[in-house]
């Protein structure tokens, strides 16, 4: 699953712009008891270390485990500029809330471990837009599925934030870059929700009139055996938020997601029990293929 990534000739264009003071980018990392999904996700940020200079971004690990993570994080080099927050397992949304709490970039994006970035030509796509449109508070790319190591297929956001929030989340948060002081009109992550944090704070973002833009080119490598993928909990919590957040949004949205909520939760469970059957494990490498020959050839930003 590790991503070979070459650097873009724009890199140094956009590095020349850094101030020693306030990084460029934060990346946060919430890492607990993997630490080989942390070397992978390391690993993979390898490029863009040697493509930028230390003072340009800040790599913040936030760590349940310290003790299992420390040999894998005492392998970089002097110059990473690492960040070692340690912290009990109090789960993600209060791990991020950390990470965004102690985050100085200019640009913020959650990578965690098992994750990697596949394409850092896309990543610096993002920042560029991110640095030409001051009115534009986040960025968000597409992602590549990964399962135990095997590559299944490329999935990208909808075209609009609303569209990406429809009955269930649609789009990935670790391919998405965000403006860092446009969150303080969103808040912290709520604690509340177990695995579906990220859409209450994405639904809070399409309530606060914060503006995105998409892109289907992936930008990471997403890797599906978290919690977020324990379906029956994931569909209760979008449930939970969607109703908590009604008064906020239009009736026909209201409807809707209680219709593509209802509909996807249904059509990803009956998807689930036939690919643990012999059939779909035998059908699984012909679907994938067929996913990725269904992506888009070329990729659109849309705002």
């Amino acid at each position: 699953m590790m991503a070979s990534v070459a650097v873009p000739p724009a890199m140094s264009a956009w590095t020349v712009r850094s101030n020693a003071s306030r990084p460029r980018l934060s990346v946060v990392t919430v890492t607990y008891n993997d630490p080989a999904g942390l070397r992978q996700t390391l690993h993979s940020l390898q490029p863009l270390s040697e493509a930028w200079a230390a003072e340009v971004w800040e790599h913040l690990v936030i760590d349940a485990a310290p003790g299992i993570s420390r040999p894998v994080l005492d392998a970089l080099t002097d110059d990473w500029p690492l960040i070692h927050l340690e912290r009990p397992p109090r789960g993600v949304a209060d791990a991020f809330n950390q990470g965004l709490s102690a985050a100085r970039g200019t640009y913020l994006w959650f990578l965690n471990g098992g994750d990697e970035l596949r394409d850092l030509a896309v990543l610096v796509k993002l920042l560029t837009l991110l640095d030409c449109d001051l009115a534009l508070d986040f960025v968000c790319a597409g992602a590549y599925l990964y399962r135990e190591t095997q590559a299944l297929y490329p999935i990208g956001p909808r075209r609009t934030l609303l569209g990406n929030l429809i009955g269930r989340s649609w789009m990935c948060q670790q391919a998405i870059v965000y403006r860092r002081d446009s969150l303080e009109r969103v808040g912290a992550f709520s604690t509340e929700y177990r695995v579906t944090g990220d859409y209450d704070f994405h639904l809070r973002c399409l309530v606060a009139g914060l503006r995105g833009r998409f892109t289907s080119e992936p930008m990471v490598n997403y890797d599906m055996g978290g919690g977020s993928n324990d379906v029956a909990v994931a569909f209760a919590e979008f449930k939970q938020i969607q109703r908590a957040q009604r008064a906020a949004l239009p009736m026909w949205v209201v409807g809707a997601n209680e219709l593509v909520r209802t509909v996807e939760y249904g059509r990803i469970r009956v998807l689930r029990i036939l690919a643990a059957t012999r059939l779909g494990r035998r059908l699984r490498p012909a679907w994938a293929k067929f996913r990725r020959a269904a992506r888009p050839r070329r990729a659109q930003l849309t705002s």
